[in-house]
């Protein structure tokens, strides 16, 4: 089996969408409540979009700092209009690429991976990079869709391109992570907590 996948990019045309009350199944704190956060974390939220969870993540990092990455210049100019309206100062956003990110090796004190997995190229080479990016013993949170085909598939990206939990599981190990916990996020999504 390949760790290339069909990347599935997301349209940014179709940002404010993502914020519909009824594309938003899940609770950014309680999601957030899962993580081994620290008030003075440094944190990088990868793929943050339009900062659902980037913005609720800020809050908790009072002596801390979130690193919004994003492909995409036009979710990240959405993002920091959001950021500004919220009023919350410890967010810098910053362009990236798929698995080269703007970030010295060995700074962070946690990543979040919130559906992104499923868009890269190379996964294998995708998480090795985030990794990279972690200090020693720290954490990365892998959340993605479940990959369930009929009329319970959960709304998301073509089924063809999720990532089951068990080949994320597989390939986190493989990009040397330590799979420290898992779990299921409602009905539709799973969650790992990773080491590095």
């Amino acid at each position: 089996m390949t760790d290339k996948a069909h990347p599935h990019k997301f349209d940014p045309s179709w940002k404010e969408n993502l914020d519909r009350p009824e594309h938003r199944q899940l609770d950014p704190e309680q999601v957030l409540d899962s993580l081994p956060l620290k008030p003075s974390d440094q944190v990088a939220d990868v793929g943050a979009g339009t900062g659902f969870f980037t913005i609720p993540l800020a809050r908790r990092l009072s002596s801390g700092k979130v690193l919004a990455l994003d492909i995409s210049p036009e979710m990240l100019a959405f993002l920091q209009q959001k950021v500004s309206r919220a009023g919350v100062a410890n967010v810098e956003a910053a362009l990236c690429a798929d698995a080269d990110f703007p970030v010295a090796p060995g700074n962070l004190d946690g990543v979040i991976l919130f559906f992104v997995l499923h868009e890269a190229a190379d996964r294998t080479v995708f998480l090795k990079a985030v990794k990279c990016l972690l200090k020693p013993g720290a954490w990365a949170a892998l959340m993605d869709w479940e990959a369930r085909a009929g009329s319970s598939s959960p709304p998301g990206p073509p089924l063809r391109v999720r990532v089951p939990p068990e080949e994320a599981r597989r390939l986190a190990l493989g990009a040397g992570f330590r799979v420290v916990a898992e779990r299921a996020v409602g009905p539709n999504y799973y969650m790992l907590i990773l080491e590095g």
